[in-house]
């Protein structure tokens, strides 16, 4: 206990002080505000890596976070912190940034390499991004609102700082890792946590990046090097085609295109094809019924908000990575696929005419929509029976037919809380029919059963209905 409080006083007093002599680099000097934010980012960011060192127990780390992170934001946002609040755009960075040092020092404890990577990330590539941005950034793209663009010539030093950071600490300090397998995760590490940082807002980067960089290093370690060769492929393959088949369709904007594109990788990566293909066939069902009418942007919850209404499905398959859980969330997980979709089929088809009664062309669409996405699955054998399948549709139609005639009720026919209330509600429905026993659970196929590999469950549960790990 005594070592522990001396180590959080040494820390303190270390970061304290850095941000004391910034603040005064500040005040008397004519330092850019990018500059010196950077400053205290880089400086925090050097003394967080001697955390294994100092501290032991999480819990420690927690209460400095919350007292930096708490102190931190009132005095920027009160004015008293020069070297932080002179930026123009609106950012909680520097809230965000100690409770990410907080997570990551749990997430890896006693794994300082993978924790020294994510730290780095965080601190180094981060700040390249950018001072290379605001210095050299000529090719921009919005981010977020008027204000909110982020530039190409950024985006690379990010990917650059970001591979050199997840590798160096790999190859000099994870001796149970090949050089290959240091490079393959390296590569993939850079290349999503770029998409991440690029449609990140607000200082949202400090939050994300690192708890990614952390989980995504956690489960590629301990794949064998076929595997992270199979990912890092599908990774490039990936990042091609959507964005060609998107300007087909012209569907989503770019900042939604991104976050699409690491929703769907992420789905593919921790899932399997049987994850991967329901989803990426939903939006490809959404897009050939957009263009079929015309590609009237109507207001549509799918048109305007598909990347929402994908957040379920990906959470689920976060939670069942986390859990081990994956035989069970996988019905829940096609419910979360099919509500969006459905609903947005209908509502496309319906010129914008909503309500109880669907016209032959919506009811249609909204079965061939459900029996797209089921094609992959079914096909392959991974439903428990035939009654599962018919359930599932009838549960995920209902809920569309009951949430579209519900909001058009309340004259609210395509609001985004309803429809993603609907989700939530085709969900929950789903869950219980499989916990009481109404049908069973789907049984998908997963990369550890193709590689042959031991689970690495982080937060297993109940590994009896999980059926492996990722």
């Amino acid at each position: 206990m005594q070592a522990e409080l001396s180590g959080m006083l040494v820390i303190t007093l270390m970061l304290g002080g850095w941000i004391g002599i910034v603040e005064w680099i500040t005040r008397h000097t004519s330092i850019s505000p990018e500059w010196s934010r950077k400053l205290v980012h880089l400086g925090g960011g050097a003394g967080c890596l001697l955390f294994p060192w100092l501290l032991s127990h999480p819990l420690a780390v927690l209460v400095l976070a919350v007292g930096f992170g708490v102190s931190l934001w009132l005095a920027e946002k009160g004015g008293l912190l020069q070297s932080l609040c002179r930026v123009k755009r609106q950012s909680y960075g520097s809230l965000y940034y100690p409770f990410a040092i907080a997570a990551l020092f749990w997430l890896t404890h006693d794994d300082y390499g993978l924790y020294m990577s994510a730290v780095l990330v965080l601190t180094v590539a981060d700040t390249a991004a950018a001072l290379v941005g605001a210095r050299f950034g000529r090719v921009r793209f919005r981010t977020g609102g008027v204000v909110e663009s982020k530039s190409l010539e950024g985006s690379i030093a990010f990917w650059v700082v970001t591979f050199l950071a997840v590798l160096l600490p790999l190859v000099l300090i994870k001796s149970d890792v090949s050089v290959m397998q240091s490079l393959l995760s390296a590569f993939l590490a850079a290349t999503l946590l770029t998409m991440v940082e690029a449609v990140s807002i607000g200082g949202r980067d400090n939050l994300f990046v690192p708890l990614i960089a952390a989980f995504l290093l956690l489960k590629t370690v301990t794949k064998s090097t076929p595997e992270l060769m199979m990912q890092s492929v599908s990774i490039l393959i990936l990042f091609a085609l959507l964005p060609v088949v998107n300007r087909y369709g012209r569907l989503l904007r770019t900042k939604n295109l991104m976050i699409m594109s690491i929703i769907l990788y992420g789905v593919w990566s921790l899932g399997s094809v049987d994850w991967a293909v329901p989803l990426l066939v939903a939006i490809l069902v959404f897009l050939l019924v957009f263009v079929f009418t015309g590609g009237r942007q109507r207001r549509t919850l799918v048109y305007r908000r598909m990347v929402l209404l994908a957040t379920p499905a990906a959470t689920l398959m976060l939670l069942a990575n986390l859990t081990g859980m994956f035989h069970f969330l996988y019905g829940l997980f096609l419910a979360a696929v099919l509500v969006p979709v459905v609903f947005g089929v209908v509502v496309q088809l319906g010129k914008g005419r909503t309500g109880w009664r669907w016209s032959w062309p919506q009811l249609a669409g909204g079965v061939i929509a459900v029996a797209a996405v089921l094609a992959e699955p079914v096909v392959m054998r991974r439903a428990p029976d035939t009654t599962a399948v018919w359930l599932l549709a009838g549960v995920v139609l209902l809920a569309v037919w009951l949430g579209i005639g519900i909001m058009t009720v309340q004259s609210h026919p395509t609001g985004g809380v309803g429809a993603f209330l609907t989700v939530l509600g085709a969900v929950i429905v789903v869950g219980v029919c499989q916990y009481t026993g109404i049908f069973k659970p789907w049984r998908p196929l997963l990369w550890a059963d193709v590689y042959g590999r031991e689970a690495d469950v982080l937060l297993p549960w109940r590994p009896d209905v999980g059926g492996g790990a990722q």
